[in-house]
């Protein structure tokens, strides 16, 4: 028969049994040598204190004396369960993980779905001025070889040449181009394709100037064609308001 090498780890039951031993001290100390004294004291004589009162009095009495028993120990048990290792990695940590988690989960029940989707937009709006405060996007590589990414719109390099094309990677269309420029410079052309023979071909509706750096000229593109696209839906307007 193999013996144990080790008894299991008592954990915090000799704390508790010694916590519930002092609560019951009151009632055994009467009990115990202690009780001449109190029989032979000036509260417990004929005529005392003690004695004056009604059996509901003393009961109340002895209740009230119990219970301020009761706080005066368990004040001095926690203030000692502070500054103990044990009780700290066994009860007041794991405790104190499960009130985070129970007044996340009461504040989230609490909060009407009207000032959650308020606090959702206001969120929204702070995301946007941070962005609009970083200025446009620099561009990200993408694993495509010559891909750069800016937010919506991409740009590729040619292969014949070092221009960029730049498109919308919703819908793959172009609309615009990068052209190298002396002074480390780029023209940024905006235009359209155009079925010309075999493949189509780029080509320039309006040359919007120089820049110093990709990014710019994708920026430069994209609020023209956005001003393209509110002219488009302006005159298609018109002759609505006109029938009306």
């Amino acid at each position: 028969m193999q013996s144990k090498d080790h008894q299991d780890d008592p954990g915090l039951k000799p704390h508790v049994k010694l916590y519930l031993w002092a609560l019951g001290l009151p009632i055994l100390t009467p009990l115990g040598f202690l009780t001449p004294f109190f029989e032979e004291s000036h509260l417990f004589a004929d005529g005392g204190w003690w004695k004056s009162l009604t059996l509901l009095q003393q009961i109340l009495v002895v209740l009230l004396g119990w219970a301020i028993w009761i706080a005066a120990v368990t004040v001095v048990a926690l203030l000692l369960s502070f500054f103990s290792r044990r009780w700290q990695q066994e009860f007041w940590l794991p405790g104190v993980r499960r009130l985070r988690g129970a007044i996340s989960w009461l504040g989230l029940r609490l909060v009407s779905r009207t000032h959650l989707n308020r606090l959702i937009a206001q969120e929204e709006k702070a995301r946007a001025r941070r962005e609009a405060a970083a200025g446009p996007p620099k561009g990200t590589r993408s694993g495509v070889p010559g891909k750069v990414i800016y937010g919506k719109i991409s740009t590729h390099a040619n292969l014949y040449d070092l221009s960029l094309m730049v498109e919308w990677r919703s819908t793959g269309l172009p609309l615009g181009k990068l052209v190298p420029s002396p002074g480390d410079t780029w023209e940024v052309h905006y235009g359209h394709l155009e079925e010309s023979g075999i493949q189509p071909q780029f080509v320039t509706d309006e040359n919007l100037g120089r820049v110093a750096a990709p990014w710019e000229g994708v920026e430069l593109l994209r609020k023209r064609d956005l001003r393209e696209g509110l002219g488009i839906q302006q005159t298609e307007s018109e002759p609505e308001a006109g029938n009306t």
